[in-house]
């Protein structure tokens, strides 16, 4: 996973929590698993379902009762494929033969490789002429030239890719349909996430045009280096932000700057200053580190200092110098 969206997953979810959508995990399956769980269980008590994803291997789950509905890069592109679209969609009898075709076509958004030379056309007219890719792969000697020999040289990964396209539909994950169901959502704390994240026009969209996010004085305690508060972070104008306001506040997100912040900040600029940084950060259970570059071209800028931190205002700048030989008294 890039590191990038790793660290926006805690924020992810509490956009979720706040719009009272509960999210369902499985150690060990991933989400397509636990979505054929879902819709099959939900199909056996009597329910409609509709699974909305772009990606192509949930074909396989559509059935009379479950609908795939496949979102365009236009609204009006969007498509809704039941099991008579998705046999035309791809020639086949039953929706349970999609694997079957992403075994030798792939999909490299899921990373399934495939077999390589083979594409969406190919793979569907065998699958339609053999039923299954074991079928298939059993009858090889009835293709000829490029085609034999993709087949036979890569069997084993297309094997691999169609197991890799199979949904598990029996993930041990015990779940109450009806704690599913639609709540309104827990409006004061999802207008302080929208305006910490600065999102106005989804803001104004849900609440409308008086939504507003924007510098307010904040009235909750200010964290101090010994005890930091989980939750806040450093600002661009070297302070901390607060992540949102006390429960029960419904106006716009409180931004605190230094002044408003109990802080230790040092430039380190001797022998002495950065031995006691060293002592200071192997120590620490866990430091920030932010490079200050003299460009934004990551491949080319060069380094003008690193500045650490172990805990919200408390923090340490060591410049470096423009001689790289001149470091050389360093610790």
């Amino acid at each position: 996973m890039p590191e990038d969206i790793a660290a926006a997953l805690p924020h992810v979810r509490r956009l979720i929590q706040a719009m009272h959508i509960p999210w369902l995990i499985c150690e060990g399956y991933e989400a397509d698993d636990i979505i054929g769980t879902l819709v099959r269980r939900a199909e056996r008590d009597g329910f409609k379902s509709h699974m909305v994803t772009p990606d192509k291997d949930f074909g396989q789950l559509v059935t009379p009762n479950v609908w795939w509905v496949k979102p365009g890069r236009l609204v009006d592109s969007t498509e809704v494929l039941g099991p008579e679209e998705i046999q035309k969609k791809w020639g086949i009898e039953r929706p349970e033969q999609v694997p079957d075709i992403l075994g030798l076509w792939g999909d490299a958004s899921d990373n399934i490789p495939g077999v390589p030379g083979i594409g969406e056309k190919t793979a569907s007219k065998l699958i339609a002429q053999y039923g299954t890719l074991e079928v298939l792969l059993e009858h090889t000697a009835e293709l000829k030239g490029r085609l034999r020999e993709k087949l036979e040289q890569h069997r084993d990964q297309a094997l691999l890719s169609k197991r890799l396209a199979t949904i598990n539909c029996s993930v041990p994950i015990e779940v109450d349909l009806n704690s599913l169901k639609l709540r309104p959502p827990d409006e004061v704390a999802l207008k302080q996430l929208l305006g910490e994240f600065e999102f106005k026009s989804i803001g104004r969209r849900l609440f409308g045009d008086e939504f507003q996010t924007g510098a307010n004085p904040g009235s909750a305690s200010v964290p101090t280096a010994a005890s930091p508060v989980p939750g806040a972070r450093v600002s661009d104008r070297g302070g901390v932000e607060e992540w949102g306001q006390a429960s029960g506040s419904s106006g716009p997100v409180a931004y605190k700057c230094l002044a408003d912040v109990e802080h230790r900040y040092e430039v380190v600029v001797d022998r002495a200053g950065r031995q006691r940084l060293l002592e200071v950060l192997r120590g620490a259970s866990r430091v920030g580190i932010a490079v200050r570059t003299n460009g934004a071209d990551a491949r080319v800028c060069g380094w003008l200092g690193v500045g650490f931190s172990t805990a919200p205002g408390l923090g340490w700048y060591l410049p470096l110098p423009s001689d790289a030989g001149a470091a050389a008294d360093g610790p």
